[in-house]
Order: C-alpha cells, then structure tokens, then sequence
C-alpha cells in the first residue's frame, strides 16, 4: 500500500520535453493523483488494524469506505468554497493564501472528520483547477498557482530526501536487508505491471493503444517522496525498530531504482509518433 503511489513530475516534465501526446499526459497525471489518494487511505487503514487482533472484513471496508468518500465528499465541499473566494477577488495573492489555507486548515479538519485528507486535498485541488473558464482572469490566477505550488511542491521533496539520508544513517543494513531491498525492486514493477494490465484489457480492445499505454504506465510510474514519507510515519510503537529498517531500505531501493533507472529510460516507452524528428 505504501509503495504504490507514484511521483509524476518528472516523468511529466520528460514527457513534454520529448514532444510527448496530451493524452498520454493526462493518464498518467490523472492515474498518479487518484492512486496517491486512494494509496494513502488503504495504507492508513491497514496501519489502523495493525495492532488488532481481530479486524474484519466488514470494519476495514467501512473505514476505507468512510475515508475515501467522505475524503471525496468533503474535498468537493472545500474546493468549491476556495474556488468562489479565488474567483471573487481576482488577486494573486488572496489566491495563493486562500489556497495555503485550504490544504493546511482543510487538511486538519479532515482528519478531525476522520475522512481522508490526502484524498480530499486531491479533488478540490482538481476542482480548483478545471472550474475557471479558458481565457478568464481566474484562468490566469490558476496558472500563477500552479507554478507556485510546483516550487513548493519541489522544495518538499528535497527536505523529505534530506530527512531520508540522515534516517539511513542511523539505520544498520545487513546483508539480509540489502537482499531483501534488491528483491523489492522486481516484485514491485511486477506489482505495478498485474494492476494495469487487467483494467487495461477490461477497457481498451485496440490492442496497439493497450500495450503503448501499458508500457508507459508501467515503466513511467515514477516512485517519490510519498512511498518515503509513508514509510517514516509508521509509529514506533506499532513495528519494531528492526523490522521499520527493512521497510524503508525496501522503499529507498525501490524509490532510487524508479529516480534513477526508470526515470533516464523512461523516454523509451513513448510511442515512436512523440518522439521528436530532431534532437
């Protein structure tokens, strides 16, 4: 659970680099933001029951329901509040506050609502960004958002690796976990490969279109700082320190692998019609 979601910003910025179509950009973004959301809830529902000794199906689907549509229901309700208050002022500024306020006080007040913040954030930042109409002043404050957020976003990522390193200081990394974290990487492309291909020959009967898409998919789902943070969150008081080691050396292999490996290929897997004639 904590390892599938997927970091699409790099692989966003190589995509438009090589000329890469609108559509493949588009499901990939889209395909990132919903399983992120839905990622951390079952990730926090499982945490939830990890020290029950008795969870049942029936309880875990009532959290998880009740974390993902009221995180949907609840992010709707907020995005729509911001999205009036950004529209009414027509100011970059008010629209940069106004938006700050929303993923910090929205974000608390979720989790006072035991729905799910990440997921609430997700569809009220989607809300935000497609309700302004082309061409219109909001339209214009919208991409000064988007901009700012990506720094933000950026700057985060940075400090979350920072406090990745020093983690990994401190943290002993036996020949047992090094293998366990080298066997991660293979299980978790084969993962990410089952959990598209099947609603991808649900949905697709061209079968050219189904495999471009399963390759980009696959290869392009880029892990980030989210699988890292998510790891580091599990309390001490629930897993042992010996046993939260091997989990984040699985993750940092996996996360360093995708960065590295998947990430410098990744321009590969685009259909040869996006690739550029001249380069």
């Amino acid at each position: 659970a904590l390892i599938s979601p997927t970091d699409p910003i790099a692989v966003l910025a190589t995509f438009k680099k090589l000329g890469a179509s609108k559509k493949i950009r588009v499901i990939v973004a889209g395909e990132s933001l919903f399983n992120d959301g839905v990622g951390i809830v079952m990730f926090y529902t499982l945490l939830h029951f990890a020290g029950n000794t008795s969870p049942t199906i029936g309880n875990i689907s009532k959290l998880f329901c009740q974390q993902t549509l009221g995180g949907i229901c609840f992010g709707m309700l907020i995005g729509y509040l911001a999205h009036l208050t950004i529209k009414k002022s027509n100011d970059h500024l008010i629209s940069i506050l106004t938006t700050l306020t929303l993923t910090t006080a929205g974000y608390t007040i979720a989790s006072y609502l035991s729905v799910s913040g990440p997921l609430a954030m997700v569809v009220a930042g989607i809300f935000i960004g497609n309700k302004a109409q082309r061409g219109s002043n909001e339209d214009k404050i919208n991409k000064t958002l988007y901009i700012f957020w990506e720094v933000i976003d950026e700057v985060l990522n940075a400090a979350l690796f920072l406090l990745l390193g020093l983690e990994l200081i401190v943290i002993s990394a036996p020949i047992g976990i090094i293998i366990a974290a080298l066997c991660a990487i293979p299980l978790a492309l084969l993962a990410r490969f089952i959990s598209i291909i099947i609603p991808l020959r649900l949905s697709i009967k061209n079968n050219k279109i189904r495999n471009e898409t399963l390759r980009v998919l696959t290869w392009g789902g880029l892990k980030g700082g989210l699988a890292v943070a998510l790891a580091l969150s599990i309390p001490k008081h629930l897993l042992p320190a010996a046993e939260k080691s091997i989990i984040i050396c699985m993750t940092f292999a996996i996360v360093t692998f995708s960065i590295i490996v998947q990430g410098s290929t990744v321009s590969r897997c685009l259909p040869k019609k996006s690739q550029p004639v001249d380069l």
